[in-house]
């Protein structure tokens, strides 16, 4: 823990709440992404389950990506999750009304009902605390490590 400019303590984790509210996020991320790429892929393209695999594989290693950039800080990162969250729904959304049965009625609309949720939370002032939280203390991680590494560099010169 270090004192920030303003005198308040910067501590090693976050609040409670601001952490779980990012896991919140990320877990329904995460399940918004299976459910709109199943439901995209059942729906608008009949595509053989390895290509549905792949597809979702590559997008949750993207989703990944990002999601790692907003732990350390990225606010940039948490505005594209919340563009991308936007999209989901948008591409949901016509697909509520293309389906035959009340079943897939059901689950298209759980996924609007999740992605939407996850919207509100990403735009949460609490979401943006642990960003806020998460690109002080990297900083501050930075800042330390540039002044051990001035020690060192002015130790190896006294030798």
């Amino acid at each position: 823990m270090r004192q920030a400019k303003n005198e308040e303590m910067v501590s090693f984790f976050p609040k409670k709440q601001a952490m779980i509210v990012f896991l919140i996020v990320t877990l329904l991320l995460l399940i918004g992404t299976g459910m709109s790429v199943t439901i995209v892929l059942n729906t608008y393209y009949k595509l053989s389950a390895e290509w549905s695999l792949a597809i979702l594989m590559v997008l949750s290693l993207l989703f990944s990506f990002i999601n790692f950039k907003v732990t350390r800080g990225s606010f940039s990162c948490a505005n594209l999750l919340k563009y991308y969250t936007v999209l989901l729904v948008l591409i949901g959304i016509p697909a509520v009304l293309l389906q035959d049965t009340f079943a897939k009625q059901l689950f298209c609309l759980f996924n609007l009902a999740v992605l939407i949720a996850t919207f509100f939370l990403v735009k949460s002032k609490i979401y943006h605390a642990y960003i806020q939280h998460q690109f002080d203390l990297i900083n501050d991680i930075k800042e330390a490590q540039a002044i051990i590494e001035k020690e060192i560099n002015r130790g190896r010169s006294r030798q």
